[in-house]
C-alpha cells in the first residue's frame, strides 16, 4: 500500500481525506483482483433446500461443529470419493443375527439328525450367504 500511495504522491502531498480515500481504492482493487483469481481456480455452485433439508443441515453443522457449507462440501466430497460407509454398529448388529441364525440352524440339525437333507443344505446355503456378507462388511 505505501508504494501505491507513493505513486500516486498522496503521501507528500496529499491531504488526509485524499489518502483516505486512496486507501479505499487500494484495498477495493486488490479485493476485486483477489475475488477474480478465486474465481478462476474455484467453482461456486448455489443450491436450495426445503425447510426439512435446512434443519438437517443445521444439525449436522451443530453435530459437527462446523458451518453447513462446509456440512455440504464435506458429505458431497465422501460421496464422491469413497465407497458408501456402513456405521460399525450396524455391521456389529448384522453379524450377531447371523451368528444367532447360525445357532439356531445348527440346533435343528442336531435335533432332527438330518444333517446329509434339507437342513444340511439350508446350512451350507447359509454359509456361503454368511461369507459373502462378511466379505462385502470388510471391504468397507
Amino acid at each position: 500500500m505505501y508504494e501505491y500511495l507513493q505513486s500516486k504522491g498522496l503521501l507528500e502531498h496529499g491531504t488526509t481525506d485524499e489518502i483516505v480515500a486512496a486507501k479505499k481504492l487500494y484495498w477495493a482493487s486488490v479485493r476485486k483482483a483477489w475475488k477474480q483469481q478465486h474465481r478462476k481456480e474455484y467453482k461456486s455452485y448455489t443450491i436450495s433446500f426445503n425447510n426439512k433439508h435446512q434443519r438437517l443441515l443445521e444439525n449436522a453443522s451443530i453435530q459437527t461443529n462446523s458451518s453447513v457449507t462446509m456440512v455440504i462440501k464435506n458429505v458431497c466430497l465422501h460421496l464422491l470419493t469413497n465407497t458408501p460407509n456402513i456405521d460399525k454398529k450396524i455391521i456389529g448388529k448384522i453379524r450377531e443375527v447371523l451368528v444367532l441364525f447360525h445357532t439356531d440352524l445348527q440346533s435343528l440339525s442336531d435335533k432332527s439328525n438330518q444333517t446329509n437333507g434339507l437342513i444340511g443344505a439350508i446350512i451350507d446355503k447359509f454359509n456361503t450367504l454368511e461369507t459373502t456378507i462378511l466379505s462385502l462388511l470388510k471391504n468397507d
